[in-house]
């Protein structure tokens, strides 16, 4: 089974220290900046005075394979980062032949899923800028100069809304914080996990990453399409290990299995207003895992959307049906949760995975 962009980079990457070098001419690598689009703030622990104003403090990931640094100054939000590698050359056999190429985007673009996994934070390709050393003039991909993110009631003390008895209600609200810090140690540390896993179960999980990633990237687009790609997601990472069951059976038992304790313990601090709409307890997973995968299948199967409420937590707005779900005295945490809630379970189950494993193999 081929390996996926990162897979095949990184183990390339490790594998090139034992090999005997070759000319220039011959190089098995290709030295790429490809620089990123953060929406929030992404920072490395830093020890020290006004790491602002400090150029090492942009520094994220310093090591091998992938070195990270933020061109934006530290505060700005959407935040531009230079991903810097060594891309190795594939090849791809055919009967006709062998094609040679470098899977530059295709390591990038994962690259970008794994950061965004561990830290909850969408970051996205923006453009090859350098080869070799030498300027790339690519165009970059097209982003708004309004992030979805900002949506997000950054600076209101108060959100205002309904109760489920049907009295309006003020809620205070935390300040939100785009800022996650991030240790290369634990991106190591999982990135050296996956590649580890046999080469199904790993090809499977890379295939569920890009899911959840492209999830991130639809979910202020299209919820009915960010929901599906991350019951997907959790489908292509049971599909390895719970093959010999039913599918519905596949994705509950592995969410059951692999969502962490500290899920219920913690409040989500990135969309904040889905804690008020997400009041479930461990009683009540298997319950909402069904009804979300019956949804699902309704949509893909019957033409059956989702209900509205999925959409609430994301955005300071939602279309009208949705509010007037909040109306409903009888809704008491909605069967099926909003996208917020899910997508947190999503990437709870993921990293949990990828952790376990870890403990396995020391």
């Amino acid at each position: 089974m081929k390996h996926m962009g990162i897979l095949y980079n990184t183990k390339r990457h490790f594998a090139h220290k034992d090999e005997v070098p070759r000319p220039d001419w011959d190089k098995e690598f290709e030295s790429m900046e490809y620089h990123l689009i953060c929406f929030g703030e992404l920072r490395s622990p830093y020890l020290g005075n006004g790491p602002e104003h400090n150029i090492e403090a942009r520094w994220i990931f310093r090591g091998n394979p992938y070195r990270l640094f933020s061109v934006t100054q530290m505060g700005r939000v959407p935040q531009e980062l230079c991903l810097m590698f060594d891309c190795y050359r594939e090849e791809k056999k055919h009967d006709f032949g062998s094609i040679f190429f470098h899977p530059i985007e295709e390591t990038a673009r994962e690259f970008s899923a794994l950061l965004s996994l561990i830290t909850r934070r969408r970051v996205s390709l923006l453009s090859l800028r350098r080869s070799e050393g030498h300027p790339v003039d690519e165009a970059p991909y097209a982003f708004s100069g309004h992030y979805r993110e900002s949506d997000l009631p950054l600076n209101r003390k108060t959100v205002y809304g309904f109760s489920r008895e049907g009295g309006p209600t003020v809620t205070p609200l935390k300040h939100y914080n785009p800022l996650k810090e991030i240790t290369e140690s634990e991106f190591q540390g999982l990135l050296q996990n996956l590649l580890h896993l046999d080469s199904p179960v790993a090809n499977a999980f890379v295939l569920s990453l890009r899911l959840y990633h492209a999830a991130l990237e639809m979910m202020y687009q299209s919820t009915d399409a960010a929901y599906l790609l991350l019951v997907s997601a959790i489908e292509a990472a049971a599909s390895i290990e719970f093959k010999t069951e039913k599918k519905r059976s596949r994705f509950v038992r592995f969410i059951s299995k692999y969502l962490a304790a500290s899920f219920w313990q913690e409040k989500d601090d990135f969309f904040v207003l889905s804690n008020e709409w997400s009041k479930y307890t461990p009683g009540d997973l298997e319950d909402r895992l069904k009804h979300i995968y019956d949804k699902r299948s309704g949509m893909l199967h019957d033409g059956v959307a989702f209900p509205p409420n999925i959409e609430l937590g994301p955005r300071s707005w939602v279309r009208p049906e949705a509010t007037l779900e909040l109306f409903d005295a009888k809704t008491h945490s909605f069967r099926v949760p909003c996208i917020p809630w899910f997508e947190r379970v999503v990437n709870s189950c993921l990293l949990e995975f990828l952790s376990r494993k870890e403990e396995k193999g020391k």
